[in-house]
C-alpha cells in the first residue's frame, strides 16, 4: 500500500510538470507543431521501452485505432491551443472536467447505470467551473476555455474507446499505435491548414517537447501503473484529483493568475465534485471503473 501511494505521488508530481513545461514550449512552436513534436517523442518512447523490456510491439488489426489515433491528435492540438491562450493553472483545473466527461460517455458508450448523484455532481463540477473562470473574459479567454473543455473531453473519449475496442492489446502496444497515428493526424492536419511556424527555432524549444513527452507520456504513467499494482484504482485517482493543485504550484511563480472569491470557491466546487465521484466507487458507483487521466 506504502509503495503504491509513493508510486502514485511521484507520477502527480512529474505528470504535474507538463503543463507548465508545454506553457514555455508555446514560446518556440505554434500550438499545431508543438503538439505533432510532442506524440513524435512519445511514440519513440514507447518503442525504446518495449525494445528494454523485451514486449514487441503487437500489429493492432482493429479499425477503431485510427479513430482513437484521430481523437488524440485533436485533443493533443486543443490542449496546446487551450495553454496558448490560457495559463497552466487554469487548464490544470479545467482539466479535472475529464472525469466528468468520463462518467457520461461510460454511460452513453458502455451502457453503466446513470445514478441521481451523478447528476448532482457533474452539475456541482459545471458550476464550480463557471465560477472558476469567470473573470469578465476577453474573447481569447473564453477561446482557451472552449478548447480547454474539448481536448478533456477529446482525452476521456479516446481512453473510452480504448477500454470498448482495443483494450485486449498491451498497454504499451496501444499508447504506440495511439501516438504513432496521432503524429500522422497531426501532420496531415498542419499540411492542410498550416501551422509548421516557429517564432524561433531552437534546440531549447525541443528540448522542452522532449521533457513533456517524457515525463507525461512515459515516466509519469509507468509510476501510474506500476503503483496500481499495490494500490485500489480509486485511491490512485484520489492522489491524482489533486493534480490542479500541483500544477498551480509549479506554475503560479511563472504565470501567476488574481483569484477572487468566486473563482476559489469554483474551484474547491469543482476539485470537490471530482474528490466525491473517486472515493465513494463501492458505495456510489458499485463496480463502475475509473478512468485514470
Amino acid at each position: 500500500m506504502k509503495k503504491g501511494v509513493i508510486l502514485n505521488i511521484l507520477s502527480l508530481l512529474i505528470m504535474s510538470l507538463s503543463p507548465l513545461i508545454n506553457k514555455f514550449s508555446l514560446g518556440y512552436f505554434e500550438p499545431m507543431t508543438a503538439a505533432l513534436f510532442n506524440s513524435i517523442f512519445a511514440s519513440i518512447f514507447c518503442f525504446l521501452y518495449g525494445l528494454v523490456i523485451k514486449e514487441k510491439i503487437e500489429f493492432i488489426k482493429d479499425k477503431y485505432i485510427w479513430l482513437i489515433g484521430f481523437t488524440n491528435a485533436v485533443g493533443l492540438i486543443c490542449l496546446f491551443l487551450s495553454l496558448s491562450f490560457l495559463s497552466p493553472v487554469t487548464v490544470g483545473f479545467l482539466g479535472r472536467f475529464y472525469i466528468i466527461f468520463a462518467i457520461i460517455l461510460a454511460v452513453v458508450m458502455l451502457k453503466e447505470k446513470f445514478m441521481k448523484v451523478d447528476v448532482a455532481l457533474i452539475v456541482t463540477a459545471v458550476i464550480g467551473t463557471f465560477l472558476f473562470v469567470e473573470k469578465g473574459s476577453e474573447l481569447n479567454s473564453y477561446l482557451g476555455i472552449a478548447f480547454a473543455l474539448l481536448y478533456t473531453f477529446l482525452f476521456a473519449l479516446t481512453n473510452t474507446l480504448v477500454k470498448k475496442k482495443v483494450s485486449s492489446y498491451s498497454s504499451n502496444s496501444i499508447l504506440f499505435y495511439n501516438n504513432a497515428l496521432s503524429s500522422v493526424f497531426i501532420a496531415v492536419f498542419i499540411l492542410i491548414f498550416g501551422g509548421f511556424q516557429t517564432t524561433s527555432f531552437h534546440l531549447e524549444g525541443m528540448f522542452l517537447l522532449f521533457l513533456s513527452a517524457f515525463f507525461s507520456g512515459f515516466l509519469g504513467l509507468l509510476l501510474f501503473y506500476e503503483g496500481l499494482k499495490h494500490i485500489r484504482f480509486s485511491t490512485a485517482n484520489l492522489i491524482r484529483s489533486t493534480g490542479p493543485l500541483v500544477v498551480a504550484f509549479y506554475s503560479w511563480w511563472f504565470f501567476p493568475i488574481e483569484l477572487t472569491i468566486q473563482n476559489i470557491i469554483g474551484a474547491i466546487l469543482l476539485l470537490g465534485s471530482v474528490i466525491l465521484v473517486t472515493i465513494k466507487p463501492k458505495k456510489i458507483y458499485g463496480k463502475r471503473e475509473r478512468f485514470a487521466s
